[in-house]
């Protein structure tokens, strides 16, 4: 059995991580203003947040990589279905998927054999880690 804790305390695991922080910081796209809501308050509550939705999604400030795509999806559900919070999310959640599919599309993941870079470049450079852990890591459906 494969001894997860000595892979974590690994020296091989921490260069990774340091060289993959080092090549996220090289190529971030704009995030965010710190006091922008979390899609979590803007979309999963009992309601989606439709003005400040609208702001964000038709607005010019910057926002983290894929937050317009997922909430104007949500919004589109919104308008169409106010109180069906399931057709909601379920926008939302495809929406979800189609952007991390372009990322993959555009890291050569679809049409090419698997490669690890083409991954680490999907994932953590092209679709980021604001939208990894701040749209997708919550449970929308």
């Amino acid at each position: 059995m494969i001894d997860i804790s000595e892979i974590f305390k690994s020296q091989e695991l921490r260069n990774a991580v340091t060289a993959i922080e080092a090549l996220i910081a090289k190529n971030q796209t704009p995030q965010a203003h710190a006091g922008q809501k979390t899609f979590a308050q803007l979309a999963l509550g009992r309601t989606l947040n439709a003005r400040e939705v609208i702001a964000i999604v038709y607005g010019n400030q910057p926002s983290n990589p894929g937050m317009k795509e997922v909430l104007s999806s949500g919004l589109v559900g919104w308008t169409l279905l106010p109180d069906n919070k399931e057709t909601q999310l379920a926008l939302m959640t495809q929406a979800m998927v189609t952007y991390m599919d372009e990322s993959d599309r555009a890291a050569g993941l679809v049409d090419q054999p698997f490669k690890l870079a083409g991954d680490i470049v999907s994932r953590y450079v092209l679709t980021g880690m604001p939208f990894l852990t701040g749209i997708v890591s919550h449970d929308v459906v």
